[in-house]
């Protein structure tokens, strides 16, 4: 797992592709949107439900911030979406924060 320092920008991205029966699957995007949250070690969301950029069909990304102050540790990020059809966990990552 790569490690992050405190203080720098994580940018986070996510592909979205939904599959038809009997099809290949296409980039989409969901009607209601993409939303991140991050946790911390110790389980607090240090980003909660914050919604995702979208920077083309089917692709989005959040730019996260971090600060010296957040703990050192493996950090737990969800990103979910929601659509009137579809909604659900589409992405569960670790990052690591150090020094």
């Amino acid at each position: 797992m790569q490690g992050y320092p405190r203080g720098t920008t994580i940018l986070i991205e996510a592909t979205l592709k939904k599959v038809e029966p009997f099809a290949s699957a296409n980039l989409a995007d969901p009607s209601n949107g993409v939303f991140i949250t991050i946790y911390a070690p110790n389980g607090e969301a240090v980003v909660d439900a914050q919604p995702m950029s979208k920077s083309d069909t089917g692709k989005y990304y959040y730019a996260w911030q971090t600060d010296l102050s957040l703990q050192l540790g493996t950090y737990e990020v969800m990103i979910k979406a929601d659509d009137s059809q579809f909604d659900g966990v589409l992405r569960l990552q670790f990052l690591k924060l150090v020094q």
